[in-house]
């Protein structure tokens, strides 16, 4: 009877085990294979289950950031590939980094190399106090990013001592990220 016992127990301790290791381990695997199918197959709004703190969960968060990224970056190729016109397409260029980034606003400016300076040449959602400003190159914050070609990222503009600019600051501008365009 001990050993019977014995033997029931193993079995159930193995059954535990086995409904653990499935539940931990090999569920969220099934779903994140299952998700690379379908991303793989064009599908980039596909999302899995994040919770946890352990390998998996991190593996998890990856994989969502990344179908983000290429939801993001198929949205932009559309809008680039359906435009001719340099203005629409930095408008619409805009506009779709805007939403895709949920950000409040955004700007792109270019390089006159007439004058030297940095020339807003499109902008969405900024007020035209921000949108009629000139940047020397060096200058300031988007003038340093020309010069380095590294994005600055600012949390606190209100608080960052990168950020001079008195028009920034009188705006009451909470945070700003400075991509180079190459």
């Amino acid at each position: 009877i001990v050993m019977a016992s014995m033997a029931g127990g193993a079995a159930i301790l193995s059954a535990g085990i086995a409904l653990f290791l499935s539940n931990r381990i090999i569920s969220p695997i099934r779903h994140l294979t299952q998700g690379a199918e379908r991303v793989s197959s064009g599908d980039f709004t596909v999302r899995v289950d994040e919770e946890g703190t352990d390998e998996i969960s991190e593996l998890s968060r990856a994989f969502n950031q990344l179908t983000t990224n290429l939801q993001s970056l198929r949205s932009v190729n559309s809008v680039t590939l359906g435009t001719q016109d340099l203005d629409q397409l930095l408008r619409r260029l805009l506009e779709s980094v805007v939403a895709s980034t949920r950000t409040e606003g955004g700007a792109i400016a270019l390089v006159d190399l007439s004058t030297d300076e940095i020339v807003t040449e499109s902008s969405f959602r900024l007020p035209p106090d921000l949108t009629q400003l000139r940047h020397k190159i060096g200058e300031g914050l988007l003038g340093r990013v020309v010069v380095t070609g590294q994005p600055v990222v600012v949390s606190d503009a209100q608080h960052d001592l990168r950020v001079t600019n008195p028009d920034i600051l009188a705006l009451g501008v909470r945070s700003l990220v400075v991509l180079p365009l190459k």
